[in-house]
């Protein structure tokens, strides 16, 4: 579903380098990361691709508020960061730590995300 709407151009994922292809989200067994261009009408269609469009009846998947994080570039302005957790009614954290082990960030050395 998400990736329906990336492929329309109403959700607006990310490249994660200039030569990659655009990526909205990464589905890990029962969990997915999304990738979104933090402006408020992104935020605001996100919204409702998880409520309007029932994502989680159709994908099975439940969100849970608690365990939710946004974590945003070091380019995005507060304002953006604002907008977007008041939308999403989720809390930033300044690092999203690891994922199945592995640090979520590990910067320009690859070796950094095997070797802790």
């Amino acid at each position: 579903m998400i990736s329906y709407h990336a492929d329309g151009g109403s959700f607006k994922g990310v490249k994660l380098a200039r030569s990659s292809p655009v990526l909205p989200h990464c589905l890990f067994a029962d969990d997915t990361i999304n990738v979104m261009n933090a402006n408020k009408e992104n935020c605001e269609h996100f919204r409702d691709i998880l409520h309007e469009y029932e994502y989680c009846s159709a994908s099975g998947q439940r969100i849970d508020y608690e365990k939710s994080s946004l974590f945003f570039s070091c380019n995005t302005p507060a304002h953006a960061k604002a907008d977007a957790a008041n939308c999403l009614n989720i809390n930033e954290v300044s690092d999203p730590g690891k994922y199945l082990g592995l640090p979520v960030l590990w910067g320009k050395l690859k070796n950094g995300a095997v070797i802790d």
